[in-house]
């Protein structure tokens, strides 16, 4: 009986020494998560502004739409319930690389 309390009070102490820890990790990793995500969205103003001569865009929505951020439905934004977005490189047309050979000609009917 005695080294149960004993090992309980043990188990005690060391909880009260391991939570802050892990708490502190929690939080570290939701502000990684946080900066990693913001990083996305400047890439995805940087990413329009490129296409649309330094033009800033009019909002998110304009950023999703344009595919500039891909919205993730799996994984949660850390500091809010809204579902995060990644952003996401504009694939290069035919045309933008200077390929003339793979270029839409028309339509083929089959």
């Amino acid at each position: 009986m005695a080294a149960l309390l004993v090992a309980m009070s043990v188990l005690a102490v060391f909880m009260t020494v391991a939570l802050p820890v892990w708490n502190t990790q929690a939080q570290r990793e939701k502000e990684a998560e946080l900066v990693f995500r913001g990083e996305q969205y400047a890439r995805a103003v940087m990413l329009y502004q490129r296409k649309f001569a330094n033009a800033l865009p009019p909002s998110v929505d304009v950023l999703l739409n344009d595919r500039y951020l891909q919205r993730s439905t799996r994984i949660r934004s850390p500091a809010a319930t809204s579902s995060c977005c990644r952003a996401r490189r504009p694939r290069p047309t035919p045309a933008c690389r200077g390929d003339k050979s793979a270029a839409p000609r028309g339509r083929v009917d089959r």
